[in-house]
């Protein structure tokens, strides 16, 4: 990010000084991040992590189809905020000061506002519902804060579990979005009846995929995307999973190296899955229908690799944030 103003830098030295937080409330995974920005203030991955904290709540379990959060699922939601809780207190960050997003579970869950308004009760918590266009609007923000899109266009995706973000984006702009509520919660309670998964599952998911995505498929079409950027735990595990087989970095998975992936996590059990080196337990059930997913979308449009970025919807929330500050 670039800063010429003295009256922008004035801004960036308040902000050096005190830490920014967000809390991302997902359908499987809340999230807080409390971060400085580095100084002096790069072009990109502007954010130093004082603390990073992530609780597996499930919370669209044995719910989300039914539009509802259920009991046990507000008892994991309420334990991990407490949690967030002690971590604030620790950084003396008022929970009223803290950027917290809710996402497809709590927008769609018939009580999801009444959990809202509880949790700002026992918590102090201002937390936004947003909705899917802002949701991957945010995302978009957060990828072009790790690193340079292009001026190509490239296929932005991020995997949650209520929801599917699709952007197509350059370095200047957002040329098409859209949220898909066919996250990997859903997609795992529609399909993964059995494991491993039944060919006759994989071959529904993916007629499934073909009916849904459609308005995806004529984005693309149009607009021509080169390549394909995840964010998310998704593409976080993959990533972990090609290098520990590899023994070495990568900046990028070629499909083909990605197929090598897809195939082992579709012939195997879930015991199997947790052996193979870099899979995190947290995605042993969802990255099933999620590779599958993934598999189809990079078939049906033709690209050859994808990148990962580490920033995602709340390093996005921040990155708005600091944009905004320091235009206005």
């Amino acid at each position: 990010m670039k800063t010429q103003s003295k009256y922008c830098k004035n801004k960036l030295q308040k902000l050096y000084e005190s830490p920014l937080s967000v809390m991302d409330l997902g359908t499987n995974t809340f999230h807080l991040l409390i971060a400085k920005l580095k100084n002096p203030l790069p072009d990109y991955q502007p954010f130093e992590v004082i603390h990073k904290e992530k609780i597996a709540v499930k919370i669209g379990q044995n719910g989300i189809s039914r539009g509802i959060i259920n009991e046990q699922a507000q008892t994991r939601m309420f334990e991990a905020l407490r949690y967030f809780r002690l971590s604030l207190a620790e950084y003396d960050i008022n929970p009223g000061e803290v950027e917290a997003m809710a996402t497809s579970a709590l927008r769609n869950a018939s009580n999801g506002t009444w959990l809202v308004q509880k949790i700002k009760e026992e918590f102090g918590l201002n937390i936004q519902i947003i909705d899917g266009e802002e949701e991957a609007e945010l995302i978009y923000y957060g990828v072009k804060a790790y690193m340079p899109i292009g001026s190509a266009p490239a296929l932005i995706m991020d995997i949650g579990g209520g929801s599917v973000e699709f952007i197509i984006g350059t370095d200047r702009e957002i040329l098409w979005k859209k949220s898909f509520e066919m996250g990997a919660q859903r997609l795992f309670d529609l399909f993964m009846h059995h494991d491993p998964i039944h060919p006759q599952d994989i071959e529904l998911l993916r007629h499934y995929l073909a009916q849904e995505l459609e308005p995806l498929f004529e984005a693309c079409r149009q607009y021509r995307p080169v390549y394909l950027i995840g964010s998310s735990g998704t593409f976080d595990t993959l990533k972990d999973i090609e290098e520990a087989q590899t023994g070495m970095p990568c900046d990028e998975i070629t499909f083909s190296q990605f197929e090598k992936i897809h195939w082992q996590l579709l012939k195997k059990n879930r015991q199997e899955r947790l052996n193979i080196a870099g899979m995190s337990e947290m995605r042993v059930d969802m990255i099933v229908v999620a590779s599958i997913l993934l598999h189809y979308v990079m078939h049906q449009v033709g690209l050859s690799y994808l990148k990962v970025s580490l920033y995602a919807l709340k390093e996005g929330v921040l990155f708005k944030k600091l944009t905004h500050l320091l235009t206005t």
